[in-house]
């Protein structure tokens, strides 16, 4: 496989727009954020480096389907055993047990990155 990476994408913790967590915050990674183009990527590395209250619970969402779990500590990573694959159009929310009156400052900011497999394409 050749892999080539595309733009990493952040997004901060807002309130949620997946419909699975309301009342909590969460990291909406909408297709309008990851504009990725490929038939075919992957979200293979996020991280939240600051402002993450320790023991957050981190629900990750393809699209309405359940994809990962993870238990945070104040600084956060996620490097899920296996890529997320995804296709354009397809969006992906990292909630989070962090209700909305209780956002942290700073806000918490979450970066993913993605790639793609050049001989797919």
């Amino acid at each position: 496989m050749a892999y080539l990476s595309l733009p990493a994408r952040r997004v901060e913790l807002a309130a949620d727009k997946s419909g699975f967590n309301e009342g909590n915050l969460t990291f909406n990674f909408t297709n309008d954020v990851i504009t990725a183009k490929p038939s075919q990527f992957e979200l293979y590395h996020a991280a939240i480096p600051s402002g993450i209250p320790s023991g957050t619970l981190l629900t990750v969402y393809l699209g309405t389907q359940l994809f990962s779990v993870a238990q945070l500590e104040s600084i956060g990573d996620w490097d899920p055993a296996q890529p997320m694959l995804l296709q354009p159009g397809q969006d992906v929310y990292a909630c989070t047990n962090i209700l909305i009156a209780d956002l942290p400052t700073p806000t918490p900011v979450m970066t993913c990155w993605f790639r793609y497999d050049s001989t797919f394409i």
